[in-house]
């Protein structure tokens, strides 16, 4: 859980230190900057420890889709507080502040929870995809990696063949694809 909200948290650190940059108030402004730089810090320390933390497991993915279309969407979000409010009041910053944790509280129950620029930024690519979990049937889960997932034929049983590909879980259905894919 812990994980996925520093995913979240992370994702919009941008709109922070965007709106830091437009702010009047020198103090409000550099608050605003730093808490959005240390908030992006979030995901290098979360892959970071994520990666030393937990182990590999092999996943055996049946079906790729690339999530790079969600990106548009997402960085939508960051146009209303700049069509909307050219130089912020006490109110504006109030009804962007309403708005900015009613998107984070949706992004964090979503599957948008991993649609993050700074992903993109350092090399990485998100991915949906079903993984066959066997006699248990198939999940749907969020990758991240920096090429697109080699997928296998559903059903195959493990082999030297088709072995799946080495990844480590960031968070509930959020796995980061460690080494060639």
């Amino acid at each position: 859980m812990i994980s996925r909200l520093l995913l979240t948290v992370s994702a919009y650190s941008p709109l922070a230190i965007l709106i830091g940059i437009r702010m009047t108030d020198t103090r409000l402004s550099w608050a605003l900057i730093v808490g959005g730089v240390l908030a992006g810090l979030c995901l290098y320390l979360n892959l970071w420890h994520a990666g030393r933390a937990n182990p590999t497991e092999p996943l055996r993915i049946v079906d790729v889709t690339d999530r790079a279309g969600d990106f548009p969407a997402y960085l939508m979000t960051y146009l209303l507080p700049f069509v909307v409010v050219v130089n912020p009041s006490r109110r504006d910053l109030a009804a962007l502040c309403v708005f900015g944790l009613l998107l984070l509280l949706v992004s964090f129950q979503s599957s948008t929870v991993a649609v993050n620029p700074w992903i993109y930024v350092i090399g990485l690519r998100l991915y949906s995809g079903r993984i066959d979990r066997g006699d248990a049937g198939t999940d749907e889960a969020l990758l991240l990696s920096r090429s697109k997932p080699a997928t296998v034929p559903s059903g195959s049983p493990p082999s030297e063949i088709h072995p799946g590909v080495s990844a480590v879980l960031l968070a509930q259905s959020i796995y980061l694809i460690k080494g060639r894919t």
